[in-house]
C-alpha cells in the first residue's frame, strides 16, 4: 500500500509541474518571502548542512548557496522538478524522495528547510518525524505551511469549489501543528507574526478579499488567527 501511495504522489506532482513548465512557470512558492524569513532567523554557516525538502525546481536551494551555505541538498518527488533544478546547476546534489521517507542518514543534517510543503504531504505527521530523525541533536526544521482556517475558505473562493483538496490534504490549524511537531520529537516551537501582504498572496486572491486583507492588522492578531504558520521548530541536543 506504501509504494501505491508514493507511486501517486509521484504522479500526481509530476504532472503539476509538468503543466506549469509547459505554461512557463518555474516556481510554485514566494521565494522574496521565504528568504526574508529565513535571512530573519538563521546566519549563514559555510559549515552547515541544510536539507531543502520539497524543493520543486531548486530555486531556494540556489538562494542558499548564493548566501554563503556550501553544503546544500534538495529533495522532491517530483523528478520533473528536478530535472528542470538540474538545468540550473547539473552539479548541484538534488534528489527524488518521498518526504515521508527520506533516503538520508540519521543525524545528518544540521538544519532542514521546507516552505509549503506540509500541507501537500499525506501524512505530515511521518514527514514530521523523519526531518526529526535526519536532523542533528540541536539541529532545527524551518518552515512555513498555510493556516487551515483561513487557508480552506481562500482556496475554496479562489479554485470556485473544492479543486484544491488534492494539493493540501494536511492543512493544519495552530493547535493540531504544535501537537504534531511535539509529537515528532521536536522539544521547542517557535512560531512568528509576519505580514502576508506579499504582492504573490495578493495576486492570487480576488480583488475583494486582497483589499479586505489590507485593512486588517494582521501581525496585532493571534497566531491562531494567522494565514500562514511561519517557525522553528527544535530538535533536543
Amino acid at each position: 500500500m506504501k509504494d501505491k501511495k508514493k507511486i501517486r504522489a509521484s504522479d500526481f506532482y509530476n504532472g503539476v509541474w509538468s503543466r506549469g513548465l509547459r505554461k512557463g512557470r518555474k516556481d510554485f512558492g514566494d521565494l522574496d518571502n521565504d528568504a526574508a524569513f529565513f535571512d530573519e532567523v538563521v546566519s549563514a554557516d559555510p559549515s552547515m548542512t541544510v536539507l531543502d525538502v520539497g524543493c520543486g525546481t531548486g530555486s531556494f536551494c540556489l538562494y542558499l548557496r548564493k548566501t554563503g551555505f556550501q553544503r546544500v541538498v534538495g529533495v522532491d518527488v517530483s523528478k520533473v522538478a528536478l530535472d528542470e533544478a538540474r538545468k540550473k546547476d547539473h552539479c548541484f546534489p538534488f534528489g527524488v524522495m518521498e518526504a515521508g521517507d527520506l533516503a538520508i542518514a540519521s543525524r545528518s543534517v544540521d538544519l532542514c528547510v521546507s516552505f509549503d510543503v506540509a500541507e501537500h504531504v499525506r501524512d505530515a505527521e511521518a514527514y514530521w518525524r523523519e526531518i526529526n530523525r535526519v536532523l542533528k541533536p540541536g539541529g532545527c526544521y524551518i518552515f512555513q505551511t498555510p493556516n487551515r482556517c483561513f487557508n480552506v475558505v481562500s482556496e475554496t473562493i479562489r479554485w470556485k469549489g473544492f479543486g484544491w483538496r488534492p494539493h493540501h490534504p494536511s492543512l493544519q490549524s495552530y493547535r493540531s501543528l504544535n501537537k504534531k511537531l511535539k509529537k515528532a520529537g521536536f522539544n521547542r516551537i517557535v512560531l512568528y507574526k509576519r505580514d502576508p501582504l506579499a504582492h504573490f498572496n495578493l495576486t492570487r486572491l480576488p480583488k475583494f478579499i486582497s483589499t479586505l486583507m489590507k485593512i486588517i492588522p494582521w501581525t496585532r492578531l493571534p497566531f491562531r488567527m494567522q494565514t500562514h504558520f511561519w517557525g522553528v521548530a527544535f530538535k533536543d541536543k
